[in-house]
């Protein structure tokens, strides 16, 4: 049997800020060793906490 989801799609985060984190991390990758870290400085400039879920 087939369940059809309903999500929610809104998007939480302006289109301004996440051209701003891309920018950070583009302009940032080349000084952290992973982009677990790349991600986690560039959430903290942005004042939003990232965390990877594996």
């Amino acid at each position: 049997m087939e369940q059809s989801h309903n999500k929610k799609t809104s998007k939480p985060y302006s289109p301004e800020f996440r051209e701003r984190a891309v920018r950070l991390a583009m302009e940032h990758r080349d000084e952290y060793r992973s982009e677990a870290a790349l991600f986690t400085a560039i959430a903290s400039k942005l004042g939003w906490r990232y965390s990877m879920q594996i």
